[in-house]
């Protein structure tokens, strides 16, 4: 489905071609976002996971759904057919914001370090006790090295290891190397769980954009469909995921009071947000 303009269903479009686009909007809506997370290793995340077009698709959709809002109420059917319409755009615009807050990470700095943490003290915790071990050993050999340098050369090249000395150099060197490998794989594990948090992070800002922009699209709609009945434009909005403190708020900061969200206003949750917002001031 490619991005609607005002100007292709201006005139009206069919009842079968009003359906299609319902029920393409109906999908879309209902889809999930991809499950990607911080779990998920960085090889197996899908490059759509990366380029957020889950987001972007509902986004589209969003704004479709305004225009199909728009088209219907100009159209030429039924009074029950119109209102049917309303409650499908709304319905549908209602889902995908949910989704959407549900999604968001509003302190993702926060999180991200909490997360980090997390996973770098379940991968740290058994490798750094051993790690410290194996240092301790190194050092000691060290010493002993340094020791050996102080012998005159002679007497050194004189001087044969031991079947003992050699096996336990023989394992050390071992030990280093498995050390080594673990140490990078540790490091590979960082740097990936930072890649996955670094895409994770755009996804979320998009999600941001997504509810600011979503949020007026869905008041749009209701504002449409529903001139002066604030009980349902506050039920969708309470569907979306709104909590009644947030609902005035959206209005205020998408519309403000004017002739058309006077009603808004004029409601109880409406002159408590007046009475509240006064406070403030």
């Amino acid at each position: 489905m490619g991005q609607l303009e005002w100007s292709d269903i201006r005139g009206g479009v069919s009842p079968d071609k009003l359906d299609r686009l319902l029920l393409i909007a109906r999908i879309t809506s209902a889809a999930p976002l991809f499950g990607e997370n911080e779990n998920t290793p960085f090889e197996q995340m899908t490059s759509d996971f990366d380029l957020k077009n889950d987001i972007s698709l509902k986004g589209k959709v969003m704004v479709d759904l305004v225009i199909i809002s728009k088209i219907n109420l100009k159209q030429k059917c039924s009074a029950v057919r119109k209102k049917e319409v309303g409650q499908l755009c709304s319905t549908y615009a209602a889902t995908m914001l949910k989704m959407m807050k549900e999604a968001y990470i509003p302190d993702f700095e926060g999180w991200k370090k909490e997360v980090m943490e997390r996973k770098t003290a379940v991968w740290s915790k058994e490798f750094n006790a051993r790690w410290e071990s194996f240092l301790k050993e190194r050092d000691e050999r060290v010493e002993r090295k340094k020791k050996e340098l102080s012998i005159p050369f002679e007497q050194r090249m004189r001087r044969q290891k031991t079947e003992e000395e050699r096996i336990r150099d023989r394992e050390f060197g071992e030990k280093d190397a498995a050390f080594m490998q673990e140490a990078r794989e540790k490091w590979d594990k960082c740097r990936n769980l930072a890649n996955i948090l670094s895409i994770m992070e755009d996804r979320n800002s998009k999600i941001k954009s997504f509810l600011k922009d979503g949020g007026g699209g869905l008041l749009r709609i209701l504002l449409d469909n529903y001139p002066g009945k604030a009980t349902e434009v506050f039920k969708y909005l309470k569907l979306a995921g709104y909590e009644e403190g947030e609902m005035m708020e959206l209005v205020d900061r998408e519309e403000g009071k004017t002739e058309e969200t006077e009603f808004l206003y004029q409601s109880p949750l409406g002159r408590k947000f007046l009475k509240e917002k006064k406070k403030k001031k």
